[in-house]
């Protein structure tokens, strides 16, 4: 491509305009405009524990070492046991339970917010929205070296900036892990082309040094290995000995990053959520259908909000897959071919975790790069067919208008959709003077991560709080309930336990199932499992030490579209 826009004089004006050097700031200024409302966002969810776990360590109070913030659920048996029976665990958690991430670059990045900033909020989420802006900018950087020409590099960058599913790594601080290996990961691949195009040596040795920066930011940074494959099959000039042989610094960091991560004894196992395909192969490989699915669909899709019904979301979806497939297999863009393919391959590792739009935070780029391509050609270009036009019109309307418009307002409301007071009636809500000191037990609640952090949140804002919180289903399904005597409850769930992909973060029931007769311990009550089918258990019988209607307990359930206090005697 050339270093300004090219043969300008047959250019229109706005084609101009989207190749010239100056949009760069037009997409820093569209990405700080969004993320903007996330400066008000707080503290939420997982960064509630993290905070914890920075305070300890800035005290000097901490017997962890710094680098395993990410270390969700570290094992082994005996002390999952022990967390499980304080509660600190729900009560199905699989005994052999182990989430732990190894993201060092990231915890240093949230250190320093600790030690600079402990108690500004907004400050911290100031320094995510400079790593968006530094990963935006760099989108900028070498859309300008693949790209055909400047105005699809120009509107690339735009769509990348645009893009809805960043809005999740942006505004959740325990998120910032994504923006983080995204930077270094586009390090890496701007890196790689300069060795590979320009024969630029210490490029050639900086792309290795900043896969290893993106892989100690998040596991996610293995994607960017699918970049530089797709770059040697499709953009690389060498010959196809040298191609084959310019993978070989790539492959050789990830295979000794993963080494030492299995050495370290960090990754998953018997999660439902994160699973291991180095580990577990099986399991990794009987998620990977579905799961790719869904992210393919986010890779292209409308905005995900609750205002689009779902049958107009998949068409939409399935319409724009199509148009996505027709340009690149008839339109000679090898930039389109390279960010689809780039992307494709990319979202295979990312299936190792729950499907989520904000782990697309650097395949979004190779499909932007399409999305630059598509447009330059069918809608900014004279020669196009009108049916073309009409299909980049569509994409121009979800990813350049709908997208944004869909950021800002996700991003203004992120913290209200994460609160969970709302979902309580007045008189059961766990913040109220009348529940300080009292254990409350859910029975049932449909919105388990809400409530799974409820006492920090409380604490944390200073508020009144339970002295402790227990919850025996959590499903979109209530359970059948029944009083068997004044100190045990049996529940039975046609969803089991766990009921749904959240639930299953603290087992996968086919890697450790429920059996019958399995007992758990904790201090407000002893779980026994009656029934189980496909190991997932179906029946529990829940004894309670102290009387059901003991009045230092508070019972509360899911009913009718709010958490309500309820009286054990109905049962």
């Amino acid at each position: 491509m050339t270093d300004d826009v090219n043969s300008s004089e047959r250019l229109s004006p706005l084609q101009q305009r989207l190749g010239h050097r100056r949009v760069v700031w037009v997409v820093l200024a569209l990405a700080f405009v969004l993320s903007v409302p996330s400066l008000g966002v707080g503290l939420l969810g997982d960064d509630l524990p993290q905070a914890e776990f920075l305070s300890a360590q800035r005290e000097g109070a901490s017997t962890q070492p710094w680098w395993d913030m990410f270390v969700l659920v570290s094992g082994p048996q005996a002390h999952n046991e022990a967390l499980r029976t304080l509660g600190q665990l729900p009560w199905w958690t699989a005994p052999d339970l182990r989430v732990a991430f190894f993201r060092p670059l990231t915890v240093v990045t949230h250190l320093l917010d600790h030690l600079c900033w402990p108690r500004a909020p907004w400050l911290m989420h100031l320094h995510s929205v400079a790593w968006y802006l530094a990963a935006c900018a760099l989108v900028w950087v070498v859309a300008r070296r693949l790209s055909s020409n400047a105005t699809a590099a120009g509107v690339a960058s735009l769509a990348y900036a645009a893009a809805f599913g960043h809005h999740v790594p942006v505004a959740w601080l325990a998120h910032r892990n994504g923006l983080v290996s995204a930077v270094f990961s586009l390090l890496t691949i701007l890196a790689h082309d300069r060795w590979r195009r320009d024969q630029d040596k210490r490029a050639g040795w900086l792309a290795p040094v900043a896969l290893v920066a993106a892989l100690l930011a998040g596991e996610a940074g293995v994607v960017t290995l699918t970049f530089v494959t797709a770059y040697a099959l499709v953009l690389d000039p060498g010959s196809r000995q040298s191609r084959a042989l310019s993978l070989i610094p790539s492959v050789a960091v990830v295979i000794a990053w993963r080494a030492a991560y299995d050495l370290l004894g960090y990754g998953a196992v018997d999660s439902g959520a994160y699973l291991d395909p180095v580990g577990d192969p099986a399991a990794f490989l009987a998620e990977l259908p579905p799961r790719y699915l869904a992210l393919s669909a986010f890779s292209v899709s409308p905005p995900v909000i609750h205002q689009i019904p779902v049958l107009l979301w998949w068409l939409v979806t399935l319409v724009l897959l199509g148009l996505l497939a027709v340009f690149v297999a008839r339109v000679n863009r090898p930039c389109a071919r390279f960010g689809v393919l780039a992307a494709g391959l990319g979202c295979i590792p990312l299936t190792a975790s729950l499907p989520f739009e904000r782990l697309l935070i650097l395949t979004s780029f190779g499909v932007a790069l399409a999305w630059g391509e598509l447009i330059d050609a069918w809608l900014l270009g004279r020669s196009t067919k009108w049916l073309a036009r009409a299909g980049a019109v569509l994409v121009v309307a979800v990813h350049l208008v709908a997208s944004p418009l869909a950021f800002f307002v996700r991003s203004l409301d992120f913290r209200a959709l994460h609160e969970v007071e709302d979902t309580f009636q007045k008189k059961a809500w766990p913040g109220t003077p009348e529940m300080e000191g009292k254990t409350v037990v859910v029975v049932h609640t449909f919105h388990y991560l809400g409530v799974e952090y409820l006492l920090r949140s409380l604490r944390a804002d200073g508020r009144p709080a339970p002295a402790e919180l227990w919850v025996l289903h959590a499903g979109s399904e209530p359970p059948d309930i029944e009083r068997l005597d004044d100190h045990t409850l049996e529940l039975r769930a046609g969803q089991g336990w766990p009921a749904g992909p959240v639930t299953a973060f603290w087992r996968d029931p086919g890697l450790a199932p429920f059996v019958v007769g399995d007992h758990i311990s904790t201090r407000c009550f002893d779980a026994e499992i009656m029934e189980v089918d496909a190991g997932k258990a179906t029946r529990v019988r829940f004894h309670f030490e102290e009387p059901l209607d003991s009045p230092s307990r508070a019972w509360i359930q899911w009913h009718s579209g709010l958490h309500r206090k309820v009286n054990p005697g109905i049962w």
